[in-house]
């Protein structure tokens, strides 16, 4: 995944990172959900659509992008 290799990019200097689309919300929550998952910020027992809605109400906004995020989660399970 494209996203994936920047931030790991970026992150590796230790470079701060900002991700977003139009609103910030849809698209911008299945970013983040990768990019923590990847990292272990996310564990496997938690519903990674509940984990970003406490911290952005607004993410998400279909079921396809809840069923990706859940996907991707899913997929950097160990």
């Amino acid at each position: 995944m494209r996203y994936i290799d920047i931030t790991d990019k970026h992150g590796e200097k230790g470079e701060a990172m900002v991700t977003h689309c139009v609103a910030g919300c849809g698209r911008t929550g299945q970013m983040i959900i990768a990019w923590a998952a990847k990292n272990g910020q996310i564990s496997k027992d938690i519903d990674p659509v509940e984990w970003l809605r406490k911290k952005r109400p607004c993410s998400l906004e279909t079921k396809k992008q809840e069923d990706f995020a859940r996907k991707i989660h899913k997929s950097f399970q160990k």
